[in-house]
Parts: C-alpha cells; sequence; structure tokens
C-alpha cells in the first residue's frame, strides 16, 4: 500500500497532507511516530479504570494527533469520545471507546502495511 492509498482508505487528503507537511518523506515520519505513541494504550487504561479525566486528556491527544496528520476517519470518532468525557462521563462511554478503539487497530494495520 503506498501513503496516498492509505489516505484514501481513511478518509483523509493526500494532497493537503502532503502539503501541510510538506513533502511525503515527513508524512511517512509523522504516521511512524503516530504508531510509536502510548496515547492510545494510556486511554485504553484509563477508560478502564473509570479514570475519566485522564482518559479525556489522552483521547484529546489522540484526536489532535489524528487531525494534524489527516487520519480523519479516527479523529472524528475521538472527538464523539472526547465530548462525553467532557466534564465527566456522559452517555456510552465505553461503547466510544470501542468504536474508537477498532478504528484505531484498522488505522495501525494500514500503517503497517504501507510499503517501505
Amino acid at each position: 500500500m503506498t501513503i496516498e492509498e492509505f489516505y484514501k482508505v481513511v478518509g483523509g487528503d493526500y494532497e493537503d497532507i502532503v502539503a501541510k507537511l510538506r513533502g511525503e518523506a515527513r508524512v511517512r515520519k509523522y504516521i511512524g511516530k503516530f504508531i510509536e505513541s502510548t496515547t492510545f494504550s494510556k486511554l485504553e487504561q484509563n477508560i478502564q479504570n473509570k479514570d475519566y479525566e485522564n482518559a479525556f486528556l489522552e483521547v484529546h491527544n489522540l484526536k489532535g494527533m489524528c487531525m494534524n496528520i489527516g487520519i480523519t476517519e479516527l479523529a472524528e470518532v475521538c472527538s464523539d469520545l472526547t465530548e462525553a468525557l467532557r466534564n465527566g462521563p456522559k452517555g456510552d462511554v465505553n461503547g466510544l471507546f470501542e468504536t474508537v478503539k477498532e478504528k484505531y487497530e484498522k488505522i495501525v494495520g494500514l500503517i503497517q502495511a504501507i510499503e517501505g
């Protein structure tokens, strides 16, 4: 899979992100940093521990990372969870987290499939 194909699958704008980050090499660099990040694992741990204040911070960070590298599909579901956790948990936090987890795992798998 190429980086351009990756962006088509995840609902991102390849041309926009390449322009924003000034080249595909930098896009590749930041995508690599995305999967090295511990933000998702911290989010998952906080959700399991019902530490919603820190879960909010982690999902907010994850949303920002996604927006910075143009992973729109994951950014949108992170936004939903962020709002459910803002000022204390509201709604189906666990269901929203499961959606984030599903999308995150899909994105990581796709990133790992990008050609070297």
